[in-house]
């Protein structure tokens, strides 16, 4: 903290490309991926205490359990927001309110968060719900509401909607994105460039979407890493990670979370495997001699002595 006890800033360079791409489909040579990043890409953190990032997705109402509805678009839970807001500034916290596309064009949603903006007190970013943002070509379904299942031009026109209206709107174009239910994919890299954002923050380090849909994070850093041509913009995964054994050095990721699973929720885990959709973790291949892989493959693991898991930030 400062002298005037306020959390230290996260402040990265807007970076804007001098060509953006014609072809959003293709790759970066480089391969600087945003799903399956080396650890070239991380960043150097410096030693102190840890940066409090705070990123509120802000959005409609609507029913989670539910179908995804077009209509669902009432914003009424914004005119509250000022009772999170005045906790934040006592303990000198400058969230970022990432917004969907209802709260960035109708005035109940954004008329409240201006007023933090022009104040100074927060930052506005975007949050992509495909099934409420024009232009509406796709057919709704759980698979489609997760955006980098759609086309990689019908993403791009989407996320142009939402960020042409934050601007319209806030006077000021965002530069901080979060993909509506995580829904991100490598295509995403060359989109984000496209509209000149710098920063993500999708990545949900470890875990595995794909039986919903959603993309696989467990090749993702759980770190901050640069991505897209020329290491232009800057992920900030979610607080995400395993401790205890199963963060052990030696362990892969993907094991590591897979016997989280196992261990914290048995009967998903079962069905998962009588479908056939993951292999049992008996049939995984030994890895080495020592005795750390041992005690991970023993029928006998006991999730409270052995495991935990760190979830923050989602």
């Amino acid at each position: 903290m400062d002298k005037r006890g306020r959390m230290p800033q996260l402040k990265v360079q807007r970076a804007y490309p001098k060509q953006v791409t014609q072809d959003l489909r293709g790759l970066s040579s480089e391969r600087n991926l945003l799903l399956a990043p080396n650890k070239g890409q991380a960043i150097a953190l410096s030693a102190g205490a840890p940066i409090l990032i705070v990123a509120i997705d802000t959005e409609a109402e609507f029913d989670w359990g539910g179908p995804f509805q077009r209509t669902q678009t009432t914003v009424e839970n914004i005119r509250n927001q000022a009772l999170a807001q005045k906790i934040f500034d006592n303990f000198g916290v400058r969230p970022v309110y990432l917004i969907d596309y209802a709260v960035a064009t109708q005035p109940d949603g954004y008329r409240p968060l201006v007023e933090f903006q022009k104040s100074g007190i927060c930052e506005i970013g975007a949050h992509l719900h495909s099934w409420i943002t024009p232009p509406f070509s796709e057919e709704l379904s759980d698979r489609t509401s997760f955006a980098h299942n759609l086309t990689t031009a019908l993403q791009k026109e989407k996320l142009t909607r939402l960020t042409e209206a934050i601007g319209s709107n806030f006077g000021a174009y965002p530069v901080t994105y979060r993909a509506g239910r995580y829904g991100i994919g490598e295509e995403t890299a060359a989109i984000l460039a496209s509209l000149n954002y710098s920063i993500d923050m999708s990545v949900q380090p470890g875990i595995d979407m794909r039986r919903i849909h959603g993309p696989d994070f467990r090749n993702a850093l759980d770190t901050p890493y640069w991505f897209g041509a020329g290491k232009r913009i800057l992920e900030i995964p979610a607080t995400a990670a395993l401790i205890g054994i199963l963060g052990h050095p030696k362990l892969p990721t993907a094991l590591g979370v897979q016997l989280y699973d196992a261990i914290s929720r048995p009967r998903l885990i079962n069905d998962e495997v009588l479908s056939g959709r993951i292999p049992p973790i008996t049939s995984l291949p030994p890895y080495t001699d020592d005795p750390l892989f041992s005690m991970t493959r023993s029928p006998r693991i006991e999730g409270s002595s052995l495991t935990g898991r760190a979830l923050t930030g989602q």
